[in-house]
């Protein structure tokens, strides 16, 4: 996902989150912006821990 894309879909769950229409609208708007910005950030933790093993492993010699 594109870093702009991120940035609109928290963007749009801060407006919704904070806006005046009915809890059960502001749920139904917030919920799957939320839910994608979840995904995107355990894709981008699993990314972040295969670099760290990789750095490790060049410091020990290991080629994965």
């Amino acid at each position: 996902m594109r870093k702009n894309t991120r940035r609109l879909l928290a963007l749009v769950a801060l407006v919704a989150i904070f806006s005046g229409l009915e809890p059960l609208r502001k749920l139904l708007i917030a919920a799957p912006c939320l839910v994608a910005l979840l995904i995107e950030w355990d894709f981008f933790s699993i990314y972040l821990a295969e670099l760290e093993r990789e750095r490790v492993g060049r410091e020990d010699g290991i080629e994965y």
